[in-house]
């Protein structure tokens, strides 16, 4: 079932970042020096919003936030991004790992927590790009 507007008013739209890599396999060596401060911040996971998203959620630039949808949640801090239509939060996928190495272990949070998969009306087939959830400070 669709997760209830009401509930989780904003829209979680992750992002597959070629720099990362995929779940199944660590961050090679040389590519996290390419993983900006739109991705990462002080080993955390970084989420963008634009400005009136933020207004909406109570929270500004820098502040530590979690993303609940209805099955899980990630934690993560917001980036100002105005590039972003309003209600839409979005976070880098492939982090979060737990193993691999120290190029990979404890960078951020895996957005595939908070992720929800739906089916798309009138075609059947299951959708997980853009996903209900709610914003908390914390």
């Amino acid at each position: 079932p669709a997760a209830d507007d009401a509930a989780f008013p904003f829209t979680f739209a992750p992002t597959r970042c070629l720099n990362i890599g995929v779940g199944a396999t660590g961050i090679p060596p040389h590519n996290v020096s390419t993983m900006g401060g739109s991705m990462i911040q002080d080993n955390s996971l970084v989420a963008e919003m634009n400005s009136e998203t933020a207004a909406k959620a109570g929270v500004k630039a820098g502040d530590a936030i979690r993303i609940s949808g209805p099955k899980g949640e990630v934690k993560a801090r917001v980036r100002i991004f105005e590039g972003l239509t309003s209600g839409v939060v979005t976070a880098p996928l492939n982090l979060g790992h737990t193993a691999f190495d120290v190029y990979s272990k404890g960078k951020g949070d895996n957005a595939f927590k908070a992720v929800a998969v739906s089916v798309e009306p009138g075609v059947g087939q299951s959708v997980w790009a853009a996903s209900r959830v709610k914003i908390a400070k914390i």
